[in-house]
């Protein structure tokens, strides 16, 4: 009898539960061997182009936790018995010391490039950039030869008109002190004493606060990080950067890899990575930063450094590196008429609520499979939408590969202008509506657009796409994603192929594709209550019908897949439904409403509830008639019996 009313139950649940469930997606998340976990304290506007640009080369899906450097530090020392990190990137060298106890030493590939002022002497970490210390002062308040070393910032003149970041939450602010103890001759209580009357009780939050407040005039003169200073003068704020004349720090920042990191492999790959050519040339050329690499020139505007400081503040101020729950009662029945109860309940209650559950469930299913039946057809349009897209713009790569002075001309060789637009033209006619096309030589520059002014005179060729389509066999079209795809004046997505000539790289087709362009190419394909997403092969994303939520979304689903979740994005309220074309690599996720929502299983569940208490109740009712009227004559003939039991022989007992 236990193993019937088991077998019930489990064929109940199994009704309620597994008939809505609807088919497995394929499983698109990568293996652990494909993985990396990276804390960092840089921006996002550092570490996305770096990490980006890691997972095209490396096929590594990596997953960032941002915060800031001692709030990262102090998680990672929380869970030093089972890690959950690979790498912590970013952070001041002094801040890494701190916490060596949670690293392990490593040496990089490039580590014989590396200044050696710069490495560790254990390589606990490994330098990643170097950051200067310097001071900003607004020219309209003070004149030129006024601010030039750090005495000056004792000067009585100066009090209160001093922008500087409250050195408990800055690290720049905290080195600042350093260097000043160590540039200014005195006892250190009297030189910080002094220096405190001159802030006037006046500290910043940020250090990112200390440009605005010298370049709105809040104050005077400010001491910040060269980069974050060089960047504000670049973007148009009226800034003057000097360096001081008695000397400034150069601490760097850096990586360094957690003891027992889940994915140690694929960590070493990062750092190696963080020091090479390609990314230490980005530093320079686009973050202002300084190289800690010795083969590497400097570029820009930043002057040379003829002394670089080693000692880390962490040097000066000897920092040191911290029966269960209740039982279920069992229900006895201790008559047989009770028992008899249970069981006409049992057979007039159970195929009720089976059956209820039952037809619940087919009718929820089958509204279920209808709609991934629709959502994988609209997403089969979609996918045949982009490979119309790549065949054209393939057979306009191979159109102009066959053209010889378009290659020749790519290579340096002096061609007719015209006769190469004119094929350009020519080549790029059934696809021109949906990208911009542009001709780059086999250096990155800009020779030819179908675009009169495309914005940008040149891509490089040790990074991003042209790098890519370097590496590619010839006849491939390699995709890129934008960095920020919420950015309506920057393109959404670009492909490139590239051209050669006897073998050898002339030069690269790049298509340029914008979000207006996407949504003209897709316009119909995800239904007018749907919304449709497309992300690269990193599920980074790229286009959605709904643009704001392009990053949002797309961050939402790589979580939920990279931790094994289902697809639910923002709400269990949608149904996901995702693909990857075979063609481009790119991966398509079509967002539907639920055709049961919460609100309307709630409203069917209580439904069937109520049904299922009225048919209990009836079922209750009619049973205890039926026991009533069953135990009649088994009542009388106890009553009779008990009568003789006292000796009563003349009972008698009437049958109706």
């Amino acid at each position: 009898m236990k193993k019937w009313r088991m077998l019930l139950l489990a064929l109940l649940l199994a009704l309620l539960c597994g008939c809505a469930a609807s088919e497995p997606l394929p499983d698109y998340a990568p293996e652990e061997s494909q993985r990396l976990i990276l804390y960092t304290s840089h921006k996002k506007e550092v570490w996305q182009p770096i990490v980006k640009e890691f997972e095209a080369r490396t096929g590594v899906w990596v997953t960032v936790v941002e915060g800031g450097s001692n709030e990262l530090l102090e998680q990672l020392a929380a869970k030093t018995d089972a890690p959950q990190a690979d790498v912590m990137f970013g952070g001041g060298v002094e801040s890494l010391e701190s916490y060596q106890d949670l690293f392990a030493p490593y040496t990089c590939a490039d580590a014989d490039a590396i200044l050696p002022q710069y490495r560790a002497k254990d390589d606990i970490w490994t330098p990643f950039s170097s950051l200067p210390l310097v001071f900003v002062y607004n020219p309209k308040l003070v004149g030129a030869e006024e601010i030039t070393g750090w005495a000056d910032l004792l000067r009585p003149e100066l009090a209160g008109k001093i922008a500087f970041a409250d050195p408990s939450v800055s690290g720049s602010s905290y080195t600042a002190l350093v260097t000043m103890l160590c540039a200014l001759p005195g006892e250190t209580d009297e030189i910080l004493q002094a220096f405190a009357e001159n802030l006037d009780g006046k500290q910043l939050q940020s250090s990112g606060a200390v440009l605005t407040a010298v370049a709105g005039g809040q104050a005077v003169v400010g001491v910040t990080l060269e980069e974050t200073a060089s960047r504000s003068i670049a973007a148009g704020d009226e800034l003057v950067m000097v360096y001081p004349a008695d000397g400034t720090s150069c601490v760097p920042d850096g990586c360094a890899i957690l003891k027992g990191a889940p994915h140690e492999e694929n960590a070493k790959l990062f750092v190696d990575f963080t020091v090479s050519l390609s990314v230490q040339k980005l530093l320079q050329e686009r973050f202002c930063r300084r190289s800690v690499r010795g083969d590497l020139e400097s570029t820009g505007t930043l002057p040379a450094l003829s002394q670089p400081q080693p000692r880390s503040a962490a040097d000066e101020l000897g920092i040191l590196s911290g029966n269960g729950g209740g039982r279920m009662k069992r229900l006895h029945f201790h008559s047989f008429r009770q028992r008899l109860n249970a069981a006409f309940l049992a057979v007039s209650l159970a195929p009720l609520l089976l059956c209820s559950a039952l037809l619940l469930q087919i009718f929820r299913f089958r509204m279920t499979a209808d709609q991934q039946q629709n959502a994988q057809q609209q997403l089969s349009s979609a996918c045949h939408a982009l490979n119309t897209m790549q065949d054209g713009i393939l057979s306009a790569a191979e159109s102009l590969q066959r053209v010889g002075l378009v290659t020749r001309a790519l290579a340096g060789a002096q061609e007719d202008s015209a006769k190469v637009y004119s094929s350009l033209y020519t080549a790029t006619a059934a696809v021109r509506s949906t990208a911009r096309f542009d001709l780059y030589s086999a250096d990155g520059t800009l020779l030819y657009s179908t675009q009169a002014a495309p914005g940008e005179d040149a891509l490089s060729p040790d990074w991003g796409i042209l790098y890519e389509a370097a590496q590619a066999e010839n006849g491939t079209l390699v995709y890129s994603a934008s960095e920020d795809p919420t950015d309506p004046d920057a393109p959404v997505l670009r492909a490139a192929a590239r051209l050669t000539v006897s073998g050898k790289t002339a030069g690269f087709l790049v298509a340029v594709m914008y979000e207006q362009q996407l949504r003209e190419a897709l316009d119909g394909m995800a239904g007018a209550q749907n919304e449709l997403l497309v992300m690269d092969r990193f599920w980074h994303g790229i286009y959605c019908t709904k643009p704001a939520q392009v990053q949002t979304l797309a961050s939402a689903l790589r979580s939920q897949l990279l931790a094994g979740k289902a697809l639910t994005g923002f709400s269990d309220d949608f149904l996901y439904t995702a693909r990857q074309d075979s063609v481009t690599g790119l991966y398509l996720v079509l967002q539907q409403p639920q055709v049961f929502t919460r609100g309307t299983l709630r409203l069917l569940y209580t439904v069937s509830a109520l049904c299922a208490l009225g048919g209990a109740a009836v079922s209750i009712f009619l049973s205890l008639q039926l026991s009533r009227q069953m135990f009649r004559p088994i009542g009388r003939l106890h009553d009779a019996i008990s009568q003789v039991g006292q000796n009563d022989l003349q009972v008698q007992v009437a049958i109706e």
